[in-house]
């Protein structure tokens, strides 16, 4: 697609497209994007925008199985640009991934047939069964995994090689609603993984994104830092060592 007019441009070229999707209900299905590469280019009174990817994947799917629902996701961007002149950047590789399981199947049909009939003003349920619904969903507990990589992202910002793997998760707990919301932060039971190339490190730490003693708590492995990150009950640690 292009347009031109007196001192405007503008181009948007898309080479492939695929895009499926299964679908049983609303608790079954599975999707799957593919994007080709895509350039998108827009002048306007002497300012230039331009835009490329040479591939998007996303797949996609939401299964019952077992009593509880099991969601997965996967993303993938490769060789993203973009430009303006003033905040220019490329990111070669961009990876990120999704799980979450441990709910029941069951309870969130109730709870999306409750959500309906009050919507619609037939025979709704009270607030005391709604928040019944939510605590009940607290009590069986949660696992969420999720986890995000990048390769040689330049630019403003200059990254080599960085990834995070995180997994959060709430056990069976008796959890109530006389308790303070707050006191769920202490049912989280959070892990995490951050690997960082040696030389984005260096760069972190020139953007004092946080103070250096932070950094100085990783493990060296090669050209990488690892830091192991876990809060449980409340309480925040760095490769073993409590956080203040």
């Amino acid at each position: 697609i292009g347009v031109s007019g007196e001192g405007f441009t503008l181009k948007s070229e898309l080479n492939d497209f695929a895009y499926r999707f299964n679908f049983k209900d609303d608790l079954n299905n599975q999707g799957a994007l593919e994007v080709g590469k895509y350039h998108f280019a827009l002048e306007e009174m002497g300012e230039k925008v331009d835009f490329s990817v040479a591939n998007i994947k996303v797949n996609s799917s939401l299964e019952e199985a077992r009593e509880q629902l099991w969601l997965k996701a996967d993303y993938a961007l490769k060789d993203v640009s973009f430009a303006n002149g003033l905040e220019d950047f490329k990111l070669q590789t961009l990876l990120a991934n999704l799980k979450l399981s441990g709910i029941s199947s069951q309870k969130i049909k109730k709870l999306q047939k409750d959500y309906n009939a009050l919507m619609l003003g037939t025979n709704g349920p009270s607030d005391e069964e709604l928040i019944a619904n939510f605590v009940g969903l607290i009590n069986d507990g949660v696992k969420l995994d999720f986890g995000i990589a990048l390769k040689e992202l330049t630019g403003v910002l200059a990254l080599q090689n960085i990834s995070i793997d995180t997994t959060l998760e709430i056990a069976k707990n008796n959890y109530t609603d006389a308790q303070s919301p707050l006191a769920i932060v202490e049912l989280l039971d959070i892990s995490s993984k951050v690997k960082i190339h040696k030389n984005d490190r260096k760069t972190l730490e020139g953007l004092e994104v946080t103070i250096p003693e932070d950094f100085a708590l990783g493990k060296a492995e090669g050209d990488f830092f690892v830091y192991d990150i876990a809060m449980k009950k409340g309480v925040i640690s760095v490769n073993g060592k409590p956080i203040e």
